[in-house]
C-alpha cells in the first residue's frame, strides 16, 4: 500500500468518526427535545357528597337526684343501660371508705377481665395479620383519645388494648401467668372489699341510660317537639348558654333509645335530602368519629335560604353521652373509584372516552367510566371485565401521535 492509499484510507476513517461524532450529537438533541413520555399510577380514590354544620344534641334526659351529701360513686358505666330500680350509685360519708370502694370496683372488673382471657387460655387458629391490624386500629383509638384529651374513655381503651395483645399470645402459645394474676387480683379483692365502710344506695326511678356528668343544657329543647325545630330555633340554641345544674343532681338519665341532632345548613347544598335519607355524620373534633342517621325533618326558611336539618341517631355509648355542640359533616353521598388525571383522557376514532396505558414497551388505550369529575382529574367506575382501565395502571399524561400498538420506549 502506496503512501496515496494510506493517505486515502486516513481521510476516510476520519470522515466516517466525524459522521459518527454528528450522529450522537444529532441524537443527543432529539433526546433534549423530545421529551420522555410523563406517566401518572392509577389509585383506588373515595369522594364524599357532604355540607359542614354545627349540631345541637337533643335527647329525651332528665336529672338523676340525691339528697345525700357523701362522696357519690357511680357503679355502672356511662351510656350503660339501667333497669328500673337498679343500683346506679353509692353515697360514701367517708372520703376514704368512697376510695376504698372505688378501687373495688376496678379490682372487681379487672379480675372479670382476666378470667375471661384465661377461659381461652389454650393456642387457637387466628389470621395473626388480621389480629396484628386489630391492635393497631386500638392503639390508634387510644392515641386519639390522649390527643384529644378524652379521660373517661382512655382507661376502657387502654384495657381494649392489653385484652387484645393477650389475646394474640394466647392464640400464638404464648406461655402466659394469667393464673398467678388472677390469683392476685382475688386476693386484693377480697381484702378490700372486707374494708368497705357504710353507704346508701342509688337506685335508677326509670328505664333508660345512665350518665354521670351534667352540663347545664339538659332542658335547652323539647324532646316531643323537635321534628318541628325551625332555622330561628336552632340558631337560638347554638348561642344559648348552660343553666344551672340542681344542687342535688348527679348524673341523667336518657330515657329513651332515640336521640336528635339539630342543624342548619345552606338550602342549594342539601337539595339532594328528603325525610327518610339515610346518612353519615362526622364528627372530627370528637371521639366518636362517626354515627349513621336517618333524616326525620327538613323545614326551608324562604328570608336567608338556610334549611333546617333534624337527624335520628340510636347509637349509645360513653362518647356518644356525652355530645352536645358538635362541628359535623353531613355525608349525603360517597363514590368509590380510579382516579385519573384529566390530562391523561382521550377520545379515540370510536368516540370511547379513556387513557392510553403504558403495557411494557407498548401503548394501549383502555376506556374510562366517568362517575364524578373534579378540577384536574376524574372518578372512573372500575369495571372488572377488560379493556378499562385498572387499578395501578400507568396511564400516559402526554404524549404525540399515541394510538393502540405504538411501541414506546
Amino acid at each position: 500500500m502506496n503512501a496515496r492509499q494510506k493517505q486515502a484510507m486516513k481521510a476516510t476513517g476520519l470522515l466516517l468518526l466525524a459522521l459518527l461524532v454528528l450522529v450522537y450529537f444529532i441524537y443527543q438533541v432529539y433526546l433534549v427535545a423530545s421529551p420522555r413520555l410523563s406517566t401518572e399510577v392509577v389509585q383506588s380514590y373515595t369522594v364524599s357528597d357532604s355540607v359542614n354544620s354545627t349540631a345541637f344534641v337533643i335527647r329525651n334526659e332528665s336529672y338523676m337526684t340525691t339528697d345525700s351529701n357523701g362522696t357519690i360513686i357511680s357503679v355502672i358505666g356511662d351510656g350503660a343501660r339501667v333497669s328500673k330500680g337498679e343500683e346506679v350509685a353509692a353515697v360514701f360519708n367517708d372520703k376514704d371508705d368512697a376510695a376504698t370502694y372505688a378501687s373495688v370496683l376496678t379490682l372487681k372488673s379487672n379480675l372479670a377481665r382476666y378470667q375471661r382471657l384465661n377461659s381461652q387460655n389454650t393456642p387457637f387458629a387466628v389470621n395473626v395479620n388480621n389480629m396484628n391490624k386489630s391492635i393497631s386500629n386500638s392503639v390508634i383509638d387510644l392515641v386519639s383519645l390522649v390527643d384529644g384529651g378524652n379521660l373517661d374513655g382512655m382507661t376502657d381503651a387502654v384495657y381494649d388494648v392489653r385484652d387484645k395483645i393477650i389475646t394474640r399470645q394466647i392464640a400464638t402459645g404464648q406461655e402466659l401467668a394469667l393464673g398467678s394474676i388472677i390469683s392476685n387480683l382475688t386476693s386484693q379483692y377480697a381484702t378490700l372489699n372486707k374494708q368497705n365502710g357504710s353507704f346508701s344506695r342509688i337506685r335508677s326511678d326509670a328505664s333508660g341510660y345512665y350518665f354521670s356528668g351534667t352540663d347545664g343544657f339538659e332542658t335547652a329543647a323539647s324532646y316531643e317537639t323537635v321534628k318541628d325545630l325551625t332555622v330561628d330555633d336552632i340558631q337560638k340554641l347554638l348561642k344559648r348558654d348552660a343553666t344551672k345544674v340542681p344542687q342535688e343532681a348527679f348524673g341523667k338519665l336518657f330515657k329513651d333509645f332515640d336521640w336528635y341532632l339539630a342543624c342548619v345548613a345552606d338550602t342549594n347544598k342539601v337539595g339532594g335530602l328528603s325525610v327518610g335519607s339515610k346518612v353519615t355524620i362526622l364528627m372530627p373534633h370528637s371521639a366518636v368519629s362517626t354515627v349513621p342517621a336517618e333524616v326525620v325533618s327538613i323545614t326551608a326558611s324562604q328570608k336567608d335560604k338556610k334549611t333546617a336539618l333534624i337527624f335520628r341517631c340510636n347509637y349509645m355509648n360513653s362518647d356518644i353521652a356525652q355530645l352536645r355542640k358538635e362541628e359535623v359533616q353531613i355525608v349525603m353521598d360517597t363514590k368509590d373509584g380510579l382516579k385519573v388525571n384529566s390530562k391523561a383522557i382521550r377520545v379515540n376514532d370510536a368516540g370511547e372516552k379513556g387513557v392510553f396505558v403504558k403495557a411494557g414497551n407498548l401503548c394501549k388505550f383502555k376506556k374510562v367510566d366517568i362517575i364524578y369529575s373534579d378540577s384536574g382529574w376524574v372518578l372512573s367506575k372500575e369495571h372488572e371485565e377488560a379493556g378499562y382501565v385498572s387499578l395501578y395502571d400507568e396511564v400516559i399524561l402526554e404524549g404525540k401521535d399515541l394510538h393502540d400498538g405504538k411501541i414506546i420506549s
